[in-house]
């Protein structure tokens, strides 16, 4: 992806000491296609399953 803008979305859980990350990367300009799927897949998270 050499000369790509690109940004990324985190999201970081700690659970009894367990860290759980979620990264999603997406190109600059498809940002506002994905920022929403990004944001619903986190939403999934359960550390309990």
């Amino acid at each position: 992806m050499a000369g790509v803008r690109a940004l990324s979305d985190q999201w970081l859980w700690v659970v009894d000491g367990v860290a759980h990350q979620l990264l999603g990367t997406v190109a600059a300009e498809e940002y506002a296609a994905y920022c929403d799927v990004f944001e619903s897949v986190a939403e999934t998270f359960d550390p309990a399953a």
